[in-house]
Formats: C-alpha cells, sequence, structure tokens
C-alpha cells in the first residue's frame, strides 16, 4: 500500500504558452499495477454490474459502454428541431463541471460504490490509499523531493485525471444528480400528434461533465406572456438545482463557461415568425455563490451557434459555422 500511495502530479497548459493556475489540467501518475487494479474492479467491472442493473440515468451518454457523442448531438438536434418546427418557445441552458474527476468527495464515493455492489474490501482498500495518498510534483526540473497529502484541516478529495475508474465513478455520481433533475426539473415535453399518449418527457442530456438542460411550452395551447414568464422562472429554478446538487457532491459550476437560451417565437401578421433577442427578453440568471456574491450567466442568441462534443449547433438551425469550420 505505501507503494501504491505515491502519485505524480503532470501538468498540462490548457492554453499553450499560457500556464495560468486556474488553466492547468493535472494529471495524476500512479502505480501500474494499482491503476491496472482500479480500471479493472471499478472501471469494468463495476461498470457492468452497474448497466445490467440500470444504475446509470439514461440522460448519461458518457463514461459508459455502447454509448456516444453522437446519441447526445442527435437528441439535442431533435429537441432544437421539433421546438423549432412547431414554434414552440423554449429554453435550455448549458453547464460545465469545473475538474468533475478532482473534486469528488472520497467517503460520498466509499458509499455509492458499496451501495452498488462492490465489495467491501476493495472499497477499504481504495479509501485507504486515497487518505494516505503522497502526491509529488513533476515539472520540466524533474520531481519534486517535498509532497502532500490529506489532512483534516486541508483535505483533498477526488479520483483524479488519470485513474483508471474516475470515468465511472462520476459516471454514478452525475445519474444520480441527473435522475434528481429528472424527478424535479420543468423538462422539455413533447407528444404524437396522432396517438396522443405517446409522450416524450426529457430535463437533460449529458456527456460526462457536459450538461444541457430543456423545458418548453409544449404543453401550453397559447402563446402568453404568463407561460413565457413561468419558462424563465422554471429557468432559474432548474439552474440553481443543478448548481446545488453538484455542490453538494463536491462539485462547481464553471460558470464563464455556461449559459443559455431563451428562444421565444413572435407571430408576425402575415404568419410568418422571428425569434425574439436577447435585448428583447431582458432575462436575467444569476446563480449565487457561496462568498455570498452572485453571477450572472451569459444568454446567447438563439441564432449563436455554440460548439458541443465537436459540432456547432444553435436553437434556430443555424449551420453557418459548422459548415466554416
Amino acid at each position: 500500500l505505501h507503494r501504491w500511495g505515491k502519485i505524480v502530479n503532470i501538468m498540462i497548459e490548457k492554453i499553450p504558452g499560457q500556464p495560468y493556475l486556474h488553466k492547468l489540467r493535472v494529471i495524476q501518475i500512479m502505480e501500474a499495477d494499482y491503476n491496472l487494479a482500479l480500471k479493472s474492479v471499478f472501471g469494468r467491472q463495476l461498470l457492468w454490474h452497474g448497466e445490467e442493473h440500470n444504475a446509470y440515468h439514461d440522460a448519461q451518454g458518457g463514461s459508459r459502454p455502447g454509448r456516444n457523442t453522437t446519441d447526445v448531438s442527435i437528441t439535442q438536434e431533435v429537441i432544437y428541431d421539433i421546438n423549432r418546427r412547431m414554434n414552440t418557445d423554449h429554453a435550455s441552458n448549458e453547464n460545465d463541471a469545473k475538474a468533475c474527476y478532482d473534486r469528488m468527495i472520497a467517503s460520498l464515493m466509499s458509499l455509492l460504490n458499496r451501495a452498488r455492489g462492490m465489495n467491501k474490501n476493495w472499497v477499504a482498500t481504495r479509501a485507504s490509499i486515497l487518505t494516505e495518498a503522497r502526491y509529488h510534483i513533476k515539472t520540466m526540473l524533474g520531481l519534486s523531493e517535498d509532497h502532500y497529502t490529506h489532512s483534516e484541516e486541508s483535505p483533498t478529495h477526488g479520483s483524479g485525471q488519470g485513474a483508471g475508474d474516475s470515468s465511472n465513478q462520476w459516471g454514478m455520481l452525475s445519474s444520480i444528480i441527473l435522475k434528481i433533475m429528472h424527478d424535479t426539473a420543468s423538462k422539455a415535453r413533447f407528444q404524437d400528434p396522432y396517438e396522443k399518449e405517446r409522450k416524450v418527457e426529457i430535463a437533460n442530456t449529458a456527456f460526462v461533465d457536459d450538461t444541457s438542460g430543456y423545458q418548453n411550452t409544449y404543453d401550453k395551447n397559447t402563446q402568453t406572456t404568463e407561460n413565457i414568464n413561468q419558462l424563465i422562472s422554471n429557468l432559474q429554478k432548474d439552474f440553481t438545482t443543478w448548481d446545488r446538487l453538484l455542490y453538494a457532491t463536491g462539485g462547481l459550476l464553471e460558470l464563464q463557461k455556461c449559459f443559455f437560451y431563451m428562444t421565444i417565437w413572435q407571430f408576425k401578421d402575415d404568419g410568418s415568425t422571428r425569434v425574439i433577442s436577447p435585448e428583447e427578453t431582458e432575462v436575467t440568471l444569476t446563480i449565487d455563490r457561496k462568498d455570498g456574491t452572485s453571477v450572472q450567466i451569459q444568454q446567447k442568441h438563439p441564432n449563436e451557434a455554440h460548439k458541443l462534443l465537436g459540432i456547432f449547433r444553435s436553437p434556430t438551425g443555424n449551420q453557418t459555422p459548422q459548415a466554416d469550420a
């Protein structure tokens, strides 16, 4: 266990040539046999056990066998397309979790591993190594002689980027959050126009830590100011709920990467429609931080395409940025 407790942190610049502290990706290099054990036991056996027993939420399209970015991308495109063709007012938000692998609470993950059926000896071994781990820093000057470790005054959490089980650990944790969101969020609702009993409700789609939230007024008969105000209120509630759930499990939103769309259709006299601009909607979405401050979330114009999972997309179907890419 002592040898397995040595972990080497390597810093990779997210922006080449600009080594800002908040723009460094920390990769943890572990002993090969320890990492192989994590991958084999927690990353494969527990993963397949969870799949067989439906432990993962269907909205999570990453960190799972048989899932890929194409599934998540097509789902979002279809949601946008139906809302656009039906001229349905809708809102969507894009959330990015900051260093999700590095912020998972170790004790919480031990409980979750046991709840998902993992052998208690393996769980105890993993927890002991994380508690006693010695973290060294490696740079171009060499490996540091000193190290830091976990303590009650300065706790270290997370399984780390580089650990063979990190993707599955996050998959299990995020599935719990996604299930709570599905049970409590406003959701986007769709109905088969011919078979009325066929209905679909979607609260989120996710690929690892990139999560999208949806809601619309599809089940409303008329377009009214009351419905639009309710859409705005629900968007604030859902965004805050996701932020609080993430924070309660050790996570944190990367607010600089978060934004939202408000797609409100205005009908002209000739029956055609146009999308109301953010300046006209005057929507303010804020998230409260633990220091008492509030951060305003960026609102994008529905025609402004954003890049997600390698593809540019927008609620209005603007494909120009993708064609130019």
